[in-house]
């Protein structure tokens, strides 16, 4: 049985780590977004999956071409701050995560 002191405690971390994400804070990737990171080698692309987004639902939700966000993803090209801060948004992550 948990306590009302550890409870307390726990609802508190809870709310300092949603208040950090919320401020853009240093959040780490979650536990799944890190395993499709090991898989994938792009951060891009595995935020997209572990958001279970295809490219295709990707690139029409931000308005670029499916080939440039294969070149993002692969490493082959960067992306502009205006693409990357639509990408951490349509992801609703923060921009570090993906770039």
């Amino acid at each position: 049985m948990v306590s009302p002191l550890e409870e307390s405690r726990d609802v508190a971390l809870y709310d300092a780590h949603k208040r950090e994400f919320a401020e853009g804070g240093d959040v780490v990737l979650p536990a799944e977004a890190s395993a499709l990171l090991l898989k994938s080698n792009s951060r891009p692309r595995a935020v997209r999956l572990w958001r279970g987004l295809t490219q295709v639902d990707l690139t029409e939700k931000v308005g670029i071409a499916r080939g440039y966000l294969s070149e993002i993803e692969s490493g082959a090209k960067g992306c502009s701050a205006e693409t990357l801060t639509a990408l951490a948004r349509v992801l609703a992550v923060p921009e570090r995560w993906i770039g």
